[in-house]
């Protein structure tokens, strides 16, 4: 009995264990309900230790025996298992004696030992029960035991691995309850509360049970190395190291150990992927693994798992101390098995580590293309560079250099891949078999201002669909006939980057704002012309959002800097910073080889100062920088938009004669080209100049043409910015209207109240709440300005812009009564408010009050009247989708409540008389969009306020015919006839001919 005192007494806890509530109510729950339970888990799982504190919040007697290698014999154990239970059981030792003496075998004495527990309610723990695998007839005595216990009989077996217990009798449990690593392994919460017991200093505890997968050894040691700062895995004074060493690898067997060190290459060890790496008994060496217990994740129901990354990283190091040509050869075979399944780019860099610079090429050329469209800019480029010259005629290759050199604008670069082809062997054939080389060649092509080399890549284009692309994409380029018809789709390839830009070369506004590119290269390249064809449709913030978003800027980034970001700066009103941005990057344009842009950024900088009216005198000289290149004259869109330009230059200057030609030429060629872009512009200015050489009729037509291009752009913003520099032919086409209700009309309509501009601003947003209650919020956060007078003045001064107010004014406006000395005393306070709140926003000098160029303000009242220029502008569904906006922001609440100063008074009740309005053409436009329903409950509501508006009776009429409600067309009418009777009128005309057309 003395022998075995240390083997059937529980070992003593640490100091510093935790407990761990979670797995306590765990472990009891599977006692409770089950006879036998299974602890199988890897060396440092923390089992032991779980075991103890569970069954000392139990409550249950429980007996310990801690098998060493001895007890693989059968007689050992069943004299041990009796001497762990004789502190339970006194006699239980002699009991078993005495049985073995008389010759009974041992399950006969096992089954004598549990008879004899019958009334008694424990737990037998049987720990370390990995010493028994492989030794049938010890295993067979544990299933005896398990297959009499009593009713309150419990039997714990923990080990590194699971035994494959035999229950023979009939009262045999049915069913093991199991704990293993998953359940064992630390949460974060469990792992913060066992290093702070252990007193570490404080670490990334997260990284480390992710390193460890919870793993209560691998935590423990991580901590230590992190805590003494040991190198790498390499050092054997590494506590975690040491431990793997012996306590992980020392416990299997070589042929094992081997197999997981060269299967250590592997992301995730399956047989097929150990097969590839020549390793023979695959399957039984992983099926042996899996009743080993290993700091590895199984993947539930397959024989397939990954290491616990601390492992791994022990694993690899193992494996790098064999011999090179062991390595060469496991790395070899790893490599050509990732070609055969197909994962080309995991095996290109293999092969190039191992020198065999061939087969990396051919892996290289089926993924390279894939890899930059990814944006994985750098291991492609790592890739053409380690390659050399095998890769040089590779259409593969070619693509892939060809997309680099746009994503890096590197155009001379991608041009010279073309032309290397184009001249090559084979070459010409090459770009036939292959529709991408002549799509990214138009494009590199289109770049260096080389129309002769584009017609010929096209030349050799086959027909078909992406025949179609190509055709679409050039015929912003060739000045040729094109009737507007069904538009090439996006294809998920990388013709989708220059369709999207062709898209906005050809005024395909609407197509493009709704495409979704299929990937990040597409996207980033796309951005510049998504971006564009936002400011050409008057979406100045969500322009500003794609400009400002640092994801969408990574491969379109210098078009978007360089040529789109200058002139959202001059839309949104600060002329001379969007000219010197312009300036200041046009050196990178001109860098980056493309003939193309550089054109694109002086026609960018004629056209700011043109529409602006700022240092007009340097546009003649910027005119003839572009006629100096020959794209300028070849390319149809260039020189559309140079003679557009040049004719608005002589408009200007009175120099009408040589405008017309200019401007028609523009015209013409942008219809027979079918090139909506300029051409609401262009018209415009045709209109204005044809006006002035006496010929009316025929600048009734160029107008004509204007509103149409606009119409078939989808937006009137790039009509009205040119109508505002010559409103006249507005004027002359209301003259010709016979309705008020024209399109011109609303075009009329919204162009004297054009927003006013506020200067570009990095990060000095103030916004003024003023709907339901009066608030700002600057960044993003509220600021309190405490003085409802402070929000007032606030409100006066935006309105004012950068001219400001004059103090007199100001008192004026702010205080209907008191003295002067009153009212300049109060004043003060709200400016010292104002100032204490907001530093740098109120400028005071020399009597002017104003706010600081600095910040970009905006208000809900600019916001209401903003959407209402932006609805009139739109048509149907967008129309309809601002007004919407606008009616939610006004029915947030009153105007400035609290505040009861004259002109808010004032402003309440002309915005009550613009909410009426707001409805009446939201009412308009959804009838345009066919949304009955909501326009007839627009018309209702307006006729609550307003019975009088005939215009609304007329719309729910309209609506009641639609719905097939002829009898409501005509309740609805009488309706009409009976409110107006109430002010002596009747029903114009115009109300009684449509009862009468509905009716029919």
């Amino acid at each position: 009995m003395r022998l075995v005192q240390s083997k059937v007494k529980a070992p003593a806890l640490a100091s510093d264990s935790v407990v761990r509530p979670r797995l306590n109510m765990l472990l009891n729950e599977l006692l409770a309900r089950h006879q036998v339970v299974t602890v199988a888990a890897t060396a440092g799982a923390g089992k032991t230790t779980a075991i103890h504190h569970a069954l000392n919040s139990g409550g249950v007697p429980y007996s310990w025996l801690s098998l060493g290698q001895s007890e693989n014999d059968p007689e050992r154990l069943v004299t041990h298992l009796a001497a762990s239970l004789e502190r339970r059981l006194p006699g239980s030792w002699a009991l078993v004696q005495a049985a073995l003496g008389s010759g009974v075998s041992h399950r006969e004495a096992v089954e004598l030992l549990v008879e004899s527990l019958s009334n008694e309610s424990f737990i037998l723990v049987v720990d370390n029960t990995e010493v028994l695998f492989g030794y049938d007839d010890a295993i067979d005595l544990l299933g005896a035991i398990g297959s009499m216990l009593p009713p309150g009989g419990r039997l714990l077996l923990a080990g590194r691995t699971s035994l494959p217990l035999r229950f023979r009798s009939p009262k045999a449990p049915n069913r093991v309850g199991r704990l293993d690593d998953r359940d064992l392994a630390l949460t974060v919460t469990e792992a913060e509360a066992l290093l702070k017991q252990a007193e570490f200093a404080e670490l990334d505890v997260e990284a480390i049970v992710r390193s460890t997968g919870g793993w209560v050894a691998g935590v423990l040691l991580e901590a230590q190395r992190g805590e003494a700062h040991v190198a790498g895995l390499a050092n054997e004074e590494d506590p975690l190291y040491g431990y793997l060493a012996a306590e992980v690898l020392g416990q299997v067997d070589e042929r094992v150990r081997e197999f997981l060190v060269l299967t250590s290459l592997l992301d995730e060890v399956t047989v097929k992927g150990a097969r590839a790496l020549g390793l023979a008994e695959a399957t039984s060496t992983i099926a042996l693994l899996k009743s080993i217990r290993l700091p590895v994740q199984w993947r539930q129901g397959k024989s397939t798992f990954r290491c616990y990354p601390a492992f791994h990283g022990f694993l690899r190091d193992q494996f790098e101390r064999h011999p090179d040509r062991e390595r060469e050869r496991a790395r070899m075979n790893l490599a050509r098995s990732l070609v055969r399944s197909r994962q080309f780019e995991e095996a290109v860099d293999l092969f190039i580590s191992l020198g065999e610079v061939e087969e990396a090429r051919q892996a290289a050329e089926r993924c390279i293309v894939e890899v930059v469209l990814r944006s994985e800019l750098e291991v492609a480029e790592r890739w053409l560079d380690r390659l050399g010259d095998v890769q040089r005629l590779s259409p593969e290759f070619a693509k892939a250099e060809m997309l680099l050199s746009l994503a890096t604008d590197n155009y001379a670069r991608g041009a010279a891949v073309c032309d290397r082809m184009l001249n090559s062997r084979g070459g010409r054939r090459a770009f036939a078999d292959s529709p991408e080389l002549v799509a990214l060649s138009t494009w590199l092509y289109t770049h260096q201002g080389r129309a002769e080399a584009i017609w010929d890549v096209f030349s050799m284009c086959r027909p078909g669909s992406e025949c179609d692309i190509v055709k679409y994409v050039i015929s912003g380029i060739r000045n040729e006939v094109r009737a507007p018809g069904i538009l090439p789709e996006l294809t998920g390839s990388v013709f989708d980057a220059l369709l999207m830009r062709a898209r906005y070369d050809l005024g395909d506004i609407g197509k493009l704002l709704e495409a979704e590119e299929s990937n990040p290269w597409v996207a980033g390249a796309s951005a510049p012309w998504k971006a564009s064809a936002l400011l050409a449709a008057g979406r100045i913030a969500e322009c500003s959002d794609l400009i400002k978003n640092p994801d969408r800027k990574s491969d379109g980034g210098s078009w978007l800097s360089e040529f789109v970001e200058p002139k959202f700066i001059a839309e949104t009103g600060n002329v001379e910073l969007a000219l010197a941005r312009l300036r200041s990057r046009r050196h990178a344009t001109i860098e980056s080889g493309s003939v193309y842009r550089v054109i694109v950024s002086l026609l960018a900088e004629v056209e700011i100062r043109l529409q602006h009216q700022t240092g007009t005198e340097t546009v003649p000289q910027l005119l003839n920088a572009v006629a100096s290149y020959e794209a300028a004259e070849s390319f149809a869109v260039l020189r559309e938009q140079r003679d557009t330009l040049t004719g608005l230059m002589h408009l200007m200057n009175n120099q009408v004669d040589q405008a017309v030609p200019l401007l028609r030429r523009a015209v013409e060629s942008m219809v027979r080209g079918h090139r909506m872009l300029h051409l609401p512009s262009a018209a415009v200015y045709l209109s204005e100049a044809l006006w002035r050489i006496g010929e009316p009729d025929e600048a009734d037509a160029a107008a004509t043409t204007a509103l149409a291009g606009a119409a078939e752009q989808g937006t009137n913003h790039g009509l009205r910015r040119a109508l505002t520099l010559f409103p006249e032919v507005v004027a002359r086409r209301l003259d010709a209207e016979p309705s008020s209700n024209s399109e011109w009309s609303r075009i009329a309509r919204s162009l004297p109240a054009l927003a006013k501009g506020h200067a570009l601003n990095q990060g000095m947003d103030l916004h003024l709440i003023q709907f339901g209650q009066v608030g700002a919020r600057l960044n993003d956060s509220h600021v309190d300005l405490g003085l409802r007078k402070a929000h007032e003045l606030l409100a006066l001064l935006d309105e004012a812009g950068p001219s400001g107010l004059n103090r007199q004014l100001v008192l004026a406006r702010l205080f209907d009564a008191g003295t002067e000395k009153a009212r300049g005393a109060y004043l003060r306070q709200i400016t010292l408010r104002l100032r204490q709140a907001i530093p740098g926003l109120l400028d005071a000098a020399e009597g002017v009050f104003r706010l600081s160029s600095e910040f970009t303000i905006t208000s809900e009242f600019d916001r209401v009247t903003s959407l209402q220029r932006q609805a009139a502008s739109e048509r149907g569904p967008a129309s309809l989708g601002l007004l919407t906006r606008a009616i939610a922001l006004l029915d947030g609440g009153e105007y400035m409540p609290g505040c009861n100063s004259g002109w808010v008074v004032d402003r309440r009740e002309a915005l009550q008389l613009m909410a009426i309005d707001i409805r009446a053409e939201a009412a308009h436009a959804a009838i345009e969009a066919g949304n009955l329903l909501q326009a007839d409950d627009l018309a209702e509501a307006v006729l609550a306020v307003d019975p009088y508006r005939e215009r609304m009776w007329q719309t729910r009429m309209q609506v009641a015919a639609a719905l097939g409600d002829s009898d409501g067309v005509v309740r609805i009418y009488r309706e009409c006839e009976a409110m107006m009777a109430t002010i002596q009128a009747r029903p114009t005309r115009t109300t009684s001919a449509m009862l009468e057309n509905l009716r029919r």
